[in-house]
């Protein structure tokens, strides 16, 4: 993620974003198969769907290649959101002089932006049946019209807010701390990583309810009445179905994501300074 040190400068807006959609790249295609049986895992209505058959379902109805099912819209929209979200939060932090102010901002902006991506992925990702993805889009919008793309933008946007604000916020709490040498405790992997792991880990009943809302057949289903049919198919432990893999997944994608981001910034701002050094020695 965006460095959000004190002692950080931010990187041109563009910089920023083209560094923030290849770490959201890498980060996405890394834990591909993990993400592609969590999400059928969180969709599926029985309550004896789990890893294992998950897994022997996608290997036997589409292949290995199947567990990499969908992943092409998921990069498409990582490479966008990420983009967004670093370059849009490395701008705010210094403005609004708070990393999870700015987060939360960024994670709005990021997740509205590439909201429809995200519906396409969910209904393309999580069903093993789904035909292939121009078909599913064509499916959506004959059901439901354009604003089938938007369908349970309210849950996501909020998400996002909440996600990204704590995000940001503990990450830059991990990178100040200090041992007694006055090293970092934590490299951008680990912060990024523990990071996203107690976000994720807090508003992920959220994550469940608003996949439902992109996938309900007909619309038309409320926040609220989501909540209480999944209640329904299983009680609270629906609202975690994959919840396990879910933490599998966001440990390795968040250190890559946050260790790419950090690797590309720094050899920016080295690059920065060397030719401010080379002007220096010229004037």
């Amino acid at each position: 993620m965006p460095a959000v040190s004190k002692g950080d400068t931010p990187t041109g807006f563009v910089l920023s974003a083209s560094m923030g959609a290849i770490a959201g790249a890498a980060s996405k295609t890394v834990v591909a198969p993990v993400e592609r049986i969590r999400l059928l895992m969180q969709m599926a209505n029985a309550q004896s769907l789990g890893a294992g058959s998950g897994l022997r379902d996608v290997l036997q109805k589409e292949g290995p290649l199947g567990l990499w099912r969908g992943n092409e819209i998921a990069v498409v929209r990582a490479t966008l959101q990420k983009g967004i979200l670093f370059s849009v939060q490395d701008s705010l932090r210094v403005i609004l002089n708070s990393d999870t102010i700015a987060g939360g901002i960024a994670g709005l902006t990021a997740s509205g932006l590439t909201y429809p991506l995200d519906v396409l992925r969910t209904r393309h990702a999580g069903r093993v049946d789904a035909g292939p993805l121009l078909a599913v889009a064509r499916e959506a919008i004959a059901a439901g019209g354009v604003f089938a793309l938007w369908r349970g933008a309210s849950a996501t946007l909020g998400g996002g807010v909440l996600y990204e604000g704590m995000r940001f916020g503990a990450y830059n709490q991990l990178r100040e701390q200090r041992n007694e040498r006055g090293e970092a405790r934590f490299g951008p992997a680990t912060s990024g990583a523990l990071a996203s792991l107690a976000g994720g880990n807090i508003i992920y009943p959220n994550d469940t309810v608003r996949r439902r809302l992109q996938t309900v057949s007909g619309g038309g289903e409320t926040y609220l009445q989501a909540v209480v049919a999944l209640y329904r198919e299983g009680g609270v432990r629906r609202l975690y179905r994959g919840f396990l893999l879910y933490n599998l997944k966001v440990l390795p994608s968040a250190a890559v994501q946050f260790a790419t981001y950090a690797h590309l910034k720094g050899l920016a701002t080295e690059r920065s300074q060397r030719k401010a050094h080379a002007a220096g020695t010229v004037m």
